[in-house]
């Protein structure tokens, strides 16, 4: 008698086969419900990106729009033939107008010349009033305003540019009516007309000799006389050092303006340089110009190598402070890189390749040793 055994039902097999499908199906719908999300996620950030960047265009466009009729209104009526030639125009009225415009423009455009062109007219009226004192007076408090317009542009755009430079002061101290230098080394206030006091001033060689005159005549004076000058005069910026020095020549207290002579110098090949320009390997930028209120760092700057600036700028030129006080002038200058100057004043095309070049030599090295 033979027995048959029953076999035991694979549960596991057929659990398996019973689930497959559901959980398959359970995959794909979880699938395309987060698939859903994401490229719903995906295509809300992306149209929140378009309506940011077109409401950024659409601000810009509308600012360069309002700018743009600032100053058509600003420049057009402060130049225009009607106005130029009307002598019923109140002098106020012109001013405000180009203070509006030195307010929005004054970092894009050069309006050194309107500025300088204002003065030259306040002058002339101020010297045709004659005897009348309270024209002169009034045609006085317009010429401090035209020069606080000038010196506010002027130092907002020193600050700027000052967070991305170098920058160094110079303070002289004058005789009094503003009209020479005084030397600091001598008790100026109480001496006769011409003694105490020179016509030329030379930075950093008068300060340093003016720290160190008690020591004159002793064995360290010329070292340290060498260590202060250098410490003055030499400004470096992204590891390009240079030396800089300011002569300062004839003054115009009535104008408030000085003969700047200016000098910077380097060495390209070790990117250092000595304090005067002696090398042959040395190059130097030598400039002569008058220096007032109405220069801006931003436009009226000197081209160095390297795509970078320099500027100078008048801070203060006070001729007769007060009965028993000196005069004094106070000058800022800063070096900086080029991108940080106005939109007139882009690269050439061979300081953007030498620029370029610069970068690409920096790079080479890395890629060896990452190779």
């Amino acid at each position: 008698m033979s027995t048959e055994q029953t076999p035991k039902p694979d549960w596991f097999d057929r659990g398996t086969k019973l689930l497959t499908p559901i959980i398959g199906s359970l995959l794909v719908a979880s699938l395309a419900i987060f698939g859903n999300k994401a490229i719903t996620t995906y295509s809300s950030r992306q149209e929140n990106a378009r309506l940011i960047t077109q409401l950024q265009i659409q601000r810009e466009q509308a600012e360069s729009d309002l700018r743009k009729d600032i100053f058509q209104q600003a420049i057009g009526s402060l130049l225009s033939e009607d106005e130029l030639k009307s002598s019923d125009l109140p002098i106020s009225k012109r001013l405000l107008k180009l203070e509006l415009l030195a307010e929005n423009f004054g970092g894009s455009l050069s309006i050194t010349p309107i500025f300088t062109e204002f003065n030259r007219d306040l002058e002339n009226l101020e010297n045709s009033a004659g005897n009348d004192f309270n024209k002169r007076a009034q045609i006085r408090s317009f010429r401090k305003r035209l020069r606080s317009t000038a010196r506010r542009l002027s130092s907002d755009q020193l600050s700027a540019l000052a967070q991305q430079g170098t920058i160094f002061e110079i303070k002289v101290q004058l005789k009094p009516g503003g009209k020479r230098f005084a030397d600091s080394s001598k008790d100026t206030i109480d001496s006769g007309d011409g003694e105490g006091y020179i016509r030329e001033y030379k930075w950093p060689q008068d300060e340093a000799a003016s720290l160190l005159s008690r020591l004159e005549g002793t064995d360290v004076y010329n070292d340290r006389l060498e260590r202060e000058k250098r410490e003055k005069g030499v400004a470096t910026l992204n590891g390009i050092e240079r030396h800089v020095s300011v002569t300062l020549g004839d003054l115009d207290p009535q104008r408030r303006a000085v003969s700047v002579t200016l000098e910077i110098c380097w060495n390209p090949d070790e990117k250092k340089t000595r304090f005067e320009c002696d090398d042959s390997r040395d190059k130097s930028v030598s400039r002569t110009f008058t220096l007032d209120y109405f220069n801006f760092p931003k436009i009226n700057n000197t081209r160095l190598s390297d795509n970078q600036r320099f500027s100078i700028v008048l801070e203060e030129f006070e001729p007769d402070p007060g009965e028993g006080v000196l005069g004094f002038l106070e000058i800022a200058a800063v070096i900086f890189p080029a991108e940080y100057s106005s939109l007139r004043d882009r690269p050439s095309m061979q300081e953007s390749v030498n620029l370029l070049n610069k970068v690409l030599s920096e790079q080479e090295p890395n890629d060896k040793e990452e190779e």
